[in-house]
């Protein structure tokens, strides 16, 4: 059986009698042809690179793939891992190529080489014609080139300076920016790149510059705007059924300019604006009133407290930025207020019950300087100690300003206290006893160190009435009273002095001897007994000891 019908040939007409199957025969040749001398090429040629290739200037024309990377790795690799001098900005750092994340891929720089692979038909071609210089393929590790230029980035870089505007004296001044700058990492990444395949051992890299978030133009802009009209006029604010005044050079230095959002912004400073307008906040009529104890001759009265309105500087501030931002016709604005109970009422007062001096003492003193006495009295006078409570002297009176006389203060204080039957927390008598004094019953304040401290036991408010009395050469009596409701039965009684010691004697010589009178040492024991009706009381001893102060004589 045939598989295609028998057909006759012509000899004398070939070309009608043209058979199928020398068509076949014919291009089953040519093929093993054709891919015989396709093998005999790859077996010649296949793993060869071309003639004349080169990398970065090193030759492996002619080398197999092997030999090619053995070349580069002993060669080009040393040469491409050298230190590359980087320039910014003035300045000079030196990378590690490899320390930087870029290396030489040795296998896909070959494998560039042979332009396709040793089966490719244009490999053959090059191997015949002749090669070229082939571009080392250096890659890019981005997080140790993100390091490495992030180090250069922090030396070089600057931050933009936003344009400000103040106003200082009231009149708004103009800032103006300044472009920062940061290094272009990706431009910079590029040109160390280019410089490892174009062997050059030093490269310049870029700058971008980085604009401020507030511009120059823009701090101009709101001062043409903004500024100058907040400043055109005064401003009324009303504080419930009051209205005031504030003129410009009054709350324009409390103005400032915030920025938000790439502009700016008017804005009020309200500590600033609440000190420069504190006289006008203080001559409002609404403000709450404390009561007062005042003495009026032999007797206490209440001056009656009052309510009134608060404001805080915040809402003060609030209404200034409201009034400023407005059309000349309409700027004002109201203050949010809120009603405000005194912080000492009149029923406060009543119930302290001060009506009656519980205790009076004079204490005789020598002025050291004009006014000592004066002064003392004035540092004690009004001074209130209610129920419970706790008042350091030290605290009341200027120790490092007035030493004399915040001891000769302390000291009357104390014994007033004392007969009083107030609690005494801390005291510290006067190492030599002056005999202005009560022996046993002084005290000395001095910075740091000595303090009096009493507290208020009673159920009653304590108050002190101070005045002195000048008695002529430099002489005067400091006159104390403890104003308050008979409460204890004090009885105070005072021992002997006893482990006397006299003082001792220095003689001296020359003009500038001053005599000194001395004063002896000793101890005493003060007591008080504090009761209530007709018990016993209670028994409280005091113990003190001066030392000597020697006499001096001069000859």
């Amino acid at each position: 059986m045939r598989l295609w019908p028998r057909r006759r040939i012509y000899v004398d007409d070939l070309p009608k009698t043209h058979d199928l199957r020398f068509a076949t025969l014919f291009i089953l040749i040519f093929g093993l042809v054709l891919g015989s001398l396709y093998a005999v090429g790859h077996v010649l040629v296949g793993d060869r690179l071309p003639a004349d290739t080169t990398v970065a200037g090193v030759d492996i024309g002619g080398m197999t793939s092997g030999e090619a990377r053995t070349v580069l790795q002993s060669e080009l690799v040393p040469r491409i891992e050298k230190p590359v001098k980087a320039t910014v900005a003035g300045r000079s750092f030196v990378l590690d190529p490899q320390e930087s994340g870029l290396t030489l891929d040795i296998e896909a720089t070959v494998d560039e080489a042979l332009a396709g692979g040793s089966w490719d038909p244009r490999h053959m071609l090059n191997v015949v014609s002749g090669g070229g210089d082939v571009s080392p393929v250096i890659v890019v590790n981005a997080d140790e080139m993100r390091a490495a230029l992030r180090v250069i980035d922090t030396s070089v870089k600057r931050r933009p300076t936003d344009a400000t505007v103040s106003f200082g004296g009231g009149q708004p001044q103009v800032s103006l920016a300044v472009q920062g700058r940061r290094l272009n990492s990706t431009r910079a990444a590029e040109k160390l790149r280019g410089a490892l395949l174009s062997r050059r051992s030093s490269v310049s890299l870029p700058l971008a510059a980085v604009e401020p978030d507030v511009t120059s133009s823009e701090a101009t802009r709101f001062v043409s705007g903004v500024a100058d009209s907040a400043l055109s006029a005064p401003i009324r604010l009303r504080v419930t059924d009051q209205v005031v005044r504030l003129l410009p050079r009054v709350f324009g230095p409390a103005l400032r300019a915030k920025a938000v959002d790439g502009g700016l912004r008017l804005d009020v400073d309200a500590a600033a604006l609440g000190a420069r307008s504190r006289g006008v906040i203080d001559s409002l009529p609404n403000q709450p009133v404390d009561a007062r104890i005042l003495f009026e001759g032999d007797r206490t009265v209440i001056r009656p407290s009052q309510a009134g309105v608060e404001f805080s500087k915040a809402q003060w501030a609030t209404a200034v930025l409201k009034a400023v931002t407005r059309n000349a016709e309409k700027r004002n604005a109201a203050v949010r207020t809120s009603p405000s109970r005194p912080g000492f009422t009149t029923q406060q007062a009543r119930m302290l019950a001060i009506t009656t001096p519980v205790v009076s003492r004079v204490v005789r003193y020598e002025e050291e300087t004009p006014g000592d006495g004066t002064v003392a009295a004035r540092q004690l006078h009004r001074l209130l100690l209610p129920p419970g409570e706790t008042v350091s002297l030290r605290d009341r009176v200027s120790v490092r300003r007035h030493l004399r006389t915040s001891t000769l203060s302390a000291s009357a204080i104390y014994e007033a206290a004392f007969r009083a039957g107030l609690t005494v927390v801390e005291r510290t008598p006067s190492p030599v006893y002056v005999s202005s004094s009560t022996p046993g019953l002084d005290a000395t304040l001095s910075v740091p160190g000595s303090d009096l401290v009493i507290r208020n036991d009673t159920p009653y408010g304590v108050l002190v009435r101070a005045n002195a009395a000048p008695l002529g050469g430099g002489i005067g009596e400091l006159h104390v009273e403890l104003w308050s409701s008979p409460y204890l039965n004090v009885t105070v009684a005072s021992s002997q002095r006893y482990d006397v010691v006299e003082p001792a004697v220095i003689e001296l010589e020359g003009p500038e001897c001053t005599p000194k009178p001395g004063a002896a040492g000793f101890q005493i024991d003060v007591s008080r007994t504090l009761s209530r009706g007709d018990g016993p009381g209670r028994v409280e001893t005091t113990h003190t000891r001066y030392q000597s102060q020697p006499a001096v004589r001069c000859r």
